[in-house]
């Protein structure tokens, strides 16, 4: 009886020591798959980070997308600004091979509607909207929060771009070329722009506030 006993006092004391080996195994594979699958998503999530630009509102993207165009259309304009406002005589005489000739001092209205002709109506509202047809006309453009605004007063030496004259000229940097002042010089570049673009490169088109001056 008492070898019985003590049999099933070892068998007893075996299974509990089994039973703590298993506990023990348990938590070793538990921590294990912790382990794995925290390093899985922490190389996930690293991997996610350098990839997607997550934190960019997509609205900046957007904004950031028009200002790179805008700064296109830009560098465009002052190259045709180069062809049109220059001092060379040959070159003077291509562009207005192009150009209506008869351009005389019967006001500002008049040279509009001796370049653009039939399209007259149209150019004087979209210039009467953007510069209010002033030939001193300017505005600077400055960038807040990544968006292409028009300057504070304060910031107008920030300016990465100023818009120039009768018909808003846009120009890279902070100051408008005198040239852009004199109305047949402005209205030349305008004319040059419409011929290969329409009224595409005014924004008051664009948005139609030029409507309300028709």
């Amino acid at each position: 009886m008492g070898e019985i006993v003590t049999n099933l006092v070892r068998i007893y004391k075996k299974r509990k020591r089994i039973n703590v080996l298993k506990q023990q195994i348990k938590k070793l594979l538990y921590t294990a798959i912790l382990f794995i699958g925290c390093g899985a998503c922490l190389n996930w999530g690293i991997d996610y980070l350098c990839t997607v630009d997550w934190f960019v509102p997509k609205t900046i993207e957007m904004n950031l997308n028009k200002e790179a165009e805008a700064e296109d259309r830009a560098s465009d304009e002052v190259a045709l600004t180069r062809d049109v406002v220059v001092d060379s005589q040959d070159e003077t005489a291509a562009v207005e091979n192009s150009i209506p000739s008869e351009i005389k001092q019967d006001g500002i209205e008049g040279m509009i509607t001796r370049y653009f002709k039939d399209d007259a109506k149209i150019a004087k509202a979209v210039f009467q909207s953007e510069s209010g047809l002033r030939t001193d006309a300017q505005n600077w453009n400055c960038r807040y929060g990544g968006v292409s605004q028009s300057c504070k007063f304060e910031d107008r030496e920030k300016a990465w771009s100023v818009d120039c004259g009768i018909a808003q000229i846009n120009t890279p940097g902070n100051t408008c070329p005198q040239e852009l002042f004199v109305p047949e010089n402005n209205l030349k570049l305008a004319y040059k722009l419409y011929k290969n673009r329409g009224f595409s490169p005014w924004v008051n088109f664009k948005n139609e506030r030029y409507l309300s001056y028709l």
